[in-house]
């Protein structure tokens, strides 16, 4: 039924407007079958959230049948009212339209509001709705069709006629308010001229249907269990204080709580997902750096193998310049005594030359003084004298050569 709803429903019903509930299937035949009777008008008398104006609207459109309803606003009163009825009285009278005038509970503002529909009902009339320049206006456009309808009655009375045959007042009331059978015995039509359904509560089997209708409507498909456990649970209280408005508030603050723990569960998982998405990539980046840190480690050893062994040719090294350099101590020491004895010596060597220059230069004074006869005499000897030869070998002792002969003495 609900799809046949999606069919025939305005779409302004559809979409950006609370969902509409058709209680089930025979609620709308019902409704249907008193419509299409002549002079059908409805008296759907249930309790709050049953659905009653989307199944008058289901219906009406499924016969396209315009509908009509007030519209309320803060200066909403009599005068308004009577307008409105004015208008579908002249739809149903002069254009012989079908006309769907929808009012409910909240609508009757004013008990004169409910009188009026009365008056409509009973005899379809309201006595000073027109005034007489427009009711005659509206009578005049009747004539050519009541003598096409060979209507041998007054105008008036087909204008009357007229407005039962075409306008259907769908009339909603709530049995739970306490005016209610007020509103029925002060107004008697309701019940004489109205089709009366009566419904007041609905069956285990509507109840899983309205709760799968409002969360498929919400994009949720429900097991058969939490649908059963709705009705098991609405069913539980006590009828006075749960109309079916309760029950379709009860399926949609649950599908809401639904929709943010969801929210919060799919929220709180991503962050578990991010978060061992953030594990993962830390286990890789350990695992890699742990691979690598091994490489490290081996080379590292090798390193510090290296390094060790330098260590040691190093500490050798240190030991055997530690060793050279007592021994450049030892060295340094002897050669500071040597050069103390050389120059000791040569100390006294310089003393020596000091008390010999003297006798040098006498020497080189005496030698300088021989004549080159005496040299070229003393050469041509065969054997020099001893005292000569004596002289001459201690000269070519001095200077070094040790060929004392008289060949090297000569030369």
């Amino acid at each position: 039924l609900y799809v046949s709803a999606q069919g025939t429903l305005p779409t302004k019903m559809l979409k950006g407007a609370p969902l509409p509930i058709i209680p089930f299937k025979e609620y709308a035949s019902l409704l249907q079958k008193a419509i299409n009777r002549y002079g059908g008008s409805v008296l759907l008398a249930g309790r709050a959230g049953m659905g009653q104006r989307e199944a008058a609207s289901l219906v009406a459109n499924m016969h396209q049948i315009p509908v009509f309803s007030p519209k309320l606003t803060s200066t909403y009163g009599t005068k308004q009212f009577r307008n409105d009825l004015k208008t579908v009285i002249q739809n149903a009278a002069i254009s012989g339209e079908q006309v769907v005038f929808i009012v409910e509970d909240y609508h009757l503002l004013h008990e004169k509001f409910l009188q009026s529909i009365d008056s409509v009902l009973s005899s379809g009339d309201l006595p000073g709705i027109f005034t007489a320049q427009e009711f005659e206006s509206c009578l005049a456009g009747l004539r050519d069709q009541a003598s096409q309808d060979a209507f041998r009655g007054d105008l008036h009375s087909y204008f009357t006629r007229k407005v039962k045959a075409n306008l259907h007042v769908v009339l909603i009331l709530n049995i739970d308010s306490a005016d209610f059978a007020v509103k029925c015995s002060s107004n008697p039509s309701l019940y004489k001229e109205c089709a009366v359904i009566w419904e007041e509560t609905w069956d285990k089997s509507v109840l899983t249907q309205v709760a799968e209708l409002i969360l498929l409507h919400h994009n949720e498909k429900p097991s058969a269990d939490t649908l059963a456990a709705f009705g098991q649970m609405y069913q539980l209280c006590p009828t006075a204080i749960a109309p079916p408005a309760k029950f379709i508030s009860f399926v949609e603050n649950y599908n809401q709580i639904l929709k943010k723990k969801r929210t919060a569960v799919e929220s709180r998982s991503n962050r578990l997902k991010v978060g061992i998405g953030k594990l993962a990539e830390a286990h890789e980046s350990i695992s890699k750096m742990q691979k690598k840190a091994a490489k490290k480690s081996k080379l590292l050893a090798e390193k510090q193998t290296d390094a060790d062994m330098a260590l040691k040719a190093i500490s050798k090294s240190m030991t055997n310049a530690n060793d050279q350099r007592a021994d450049i101590e030892k060295l340094k020491m002897a050669t500071a005594k040597e050069n103390e004895k050389i120059e000791k010596q040569k100390s006294l060597i310089e003393e020596q030359l000091r008390e010999v220059e003297p006798l040098l230069r006498e020497a080189r004074e005496a030698v300088g003084s021989i004549k080159p006869e005496s040299l070229s005499e003393i050469r041509s000897l065969r054997a020099p004298p001893e005292a000569i030869r004596d002289i001459l070998q201690a000269v070519l002792l001095f200077m070094g050569i040790f060929d004392t002969s008289w060949e090297a003495m000569r030369k």
